[in-house]
């Protein structure tokens, strides 16, 4: 039995198991931290309203805002 997701993008428990954490990344625009400390989840918590108007907009674009390793890489085409 799984319960929740590693990847908190995708984690459908993010909203329902969410724990703020402790102290000095809670309001961060950038956070840094050991992988499985709970980065992207609290990113993802923190903005949901966010998140809501933009799948209002289109679905498609609801994590609009998020950035992660791979979208931080610039193209061919951005360069």
């Amino acid at each position: 039995m799984l319960f929740g997701n590693e990847n908190a993008i995708y984690d459908d428990l993010l909203d329902d198991c969410h724990v703020t954490p402790y102290g000095a990344i809670a309001d961060k625009a950038i956070l840094r931290g050991r992988w499985g400390v709970g980065k992207t989840g609290h990113l993802l918590y923190r903005n949901k309203p966010l998140t809501e108007v933009l799948a209002e907009i289109d679905e498609l674009d609801k994590y609009l805002w998020y950035r992660d390793e791979g979208g931080l890489i610039p193209t061919p085409s951005s360069v």
